[in-house]
């Protein structure tokens, strides 16, 4: 027992350092960071309404400095302590199990690296197309004026990718949920209705707050739910027929 807490001990030590480290060279690199963050967006390349950005105080640049760093570094902390996890586990699971685990993370790995990029080159200037839209795509009969300030840009793509994100990592889980389950044929035959209900709580915290998304990604969840056991059944069946 005490091997293991001293494991915990040496990872969770190892853990902190590799943070340390990435937001010592994130933070080394913010300005080119920052600039990656606005121009990877081409929509605020080619609107010529926002050609500059503004500060309001002397501490804004050093404060989004800072955040970049923090930022960038939790979000590859997060990797490497998934990565840590599944070590650490490794020797308590089957074969069958460490074999899954390691699947999913490596298919989670390149699929935010693809999201990564698929945001930033085609959702975030979208995104930002949809909203000057608004404002600078109809006749207006007063005089309209805007000055994007850096900090509430950066704010603004934050939250917008994190969300993006941690939807993506609650659909992992449940794909890894469903999976587990549809292993399981007697367990999932007692809470068939139950696991029904849990895909509507998760379609209601990832879809936006209207009924036609809400049924529209329940409907498409269920179906892959069902197909995903049908062909569990199928491979069942044929393993017992060989």
């Amino acid at each position: 027992m005490i091997k293991y807490f001293v494991e915990i001990k040496n990872r969770t030590i190892l853990l902190f350092i590799s943070y340390f480290l990435l937001f010592v060279v994130f933070y080394y690199y913010s300005y080119f960071l920052l600039i990656l963050t606005i121009f990877l967006n081409k929509e605020i390349i080619n609107n010529n309404i926002l050609n500059y950005f503004i500060f309001t105080s002397i501490s804004d640049l050093f404060y989004i400095y800072l955040k970049l760093a923090a930022s960038f570094s939790n979000y590859l902390i997060y990797f490497v302590t998934s990565y840590h996890l599944i070590c650490f586990l490794k020797p308590g699971l089957y074969r069958k199990e460490f074999l899954s685990l390691k699947f999913y993370f490596k298919v989670n790995l390149i699929f935010n690296m693809v999201l990564f990029f698929f945001f930033n080159i085609t959702l975030l200037p979208f995104i930002s197309r949809f909203f000057f839209d608004i404002y600078f795509d109809k006749i207006n009969y007063i005089n309209l004026f805007f000055e994007a300030n850096i900090c509430e840009y950066f704010l603004f793509y934050k939250k917008t990718y994190f969300s993006f994100f941690i939807n993506f990592q609650l659909m992992i889980l449940f794909l890894l949920f469903l999976n587990y389950f549809n292993l399981n044929f007697k367990i999932i035959k007692k809470i068939r209705k139950i696991i029904y209900l849990i895909i509507l709580l998760f379609s209601t915290m990832i879809t936006p707050p209207d009924v036609i998304s809400l049924i529209l990604f329940y409907s498409i969840l269920i179906c892959l739910f069902e197909i995903n056991f049908f062909f569990t059944i199928l491979k069942r069946i044929n393993q017992v027929n060989n």
